[in-house]
């Protein structure tokens, strides 16, 4: 599902204004069938105002120390089936790094889903129940 994105900066004189009011489309890799991320914004170093409300320089999934990401994903429930794909196993993965570079270094390989990252987190259910677990289980 499509996001609609508004992004607000500021003109010459630092009046407030809208820059931008478009469709976000989520991104689907094959690796990881049903899921879908919406990368909404992000920056690899904290925000600095005002600013003319450009998308601020960010380069993989999770952010370094100091930068961060807005984001939204949708999970499939654990009985989703893999959809078949024509694509090797390394295709795959290389279809996973480009729609969601970095993510994949994160990723526990013996413990799917889990990851540790230098990131703060916020996570919003809206739907559907999640199991977290820490790391003493």
């Amino acid at each position: 599902m499509d996001v609609r994105r508004v992004v607000t900066g500021h003109d010459a004189s630092g009046k407030s204004v809208f820059v931008s009011d478009e469709q976000v489309a989520p991104r689907k890799p094959v690796l990881l069938p049903g899921s879908e991320f919406t990368m909404l914004w992000g920056g690899d170093e904290t925000p600095q105002f005002p600013d003319d409300g450009s998308m601020p320089n960010w380069h993989t999934y999770f952010p370094p120390v100091g930068g961060f990401r807005f984001s939204m994903f949708t999970l499939p429930p654990g009985t989703a089936e893999p959809e078949p794909s024509e694509l090797t196993g390394e295709e795959a993965v290389a279809d996973a790094e480009e729609k969601l570079p970095g993510l994949l270094s994160y990723l526990e390989r013996d413990d799917p889903g889990m990851h540790t990252t230098d990131t703060i987190d916020f996570e919003v259910v809206l739907e559907g129940t999640v199991i977290l677990e820490l790391d003493d289980g």
